[in-house]
């Protein structure tokens, strides 16, 4: 969803995020927050792409990312991520896996 709110400004559909906000009847800070995912590693977004859970399970939000987004640096990216996996494999009894 990120790249597509990335690819409507760039398009021209939206002037800037405030317009975007306004359109989707969304507040300027939610659109921010959306916006700000797009300065996670690359690779963890690939890792995020092909992800699986057990059935019923959603431990990955946008909200748990807003942290590891927050850091600047990769590499401090990758260890918070790799903290937050942990967690999840720690709350079950098997752990999050990639697709294969």
């Amino acid at each position: 969803m990120n790249f597509a709110l990335q690819a409507w400004i760039a398009s021209g559909e939206f002037e800037d995020q405030a317009q975007m906000a306004r359109a989707l009847g969304l507040s300027r800070a939610r659109v921010s927050q959306l916006f700000d995912l797009l300065l996670v590693s690359p690779h963890i977004q690939e890792q995020i792409l092909f992800l699986q859970f057990p059935p019923g399970a959603q431990p990955l939000n946008e909200a748990a990312l807003r942290p590891i987004a927050r850091l600047h640096g990769w590499r401090d990216q990758r260890r918070a991520w790799a903290a937050l996996r942990r967690g999840w494999e720690r709350g079950w009894r098997g752990p999050c896996r990639e697709r294969t």
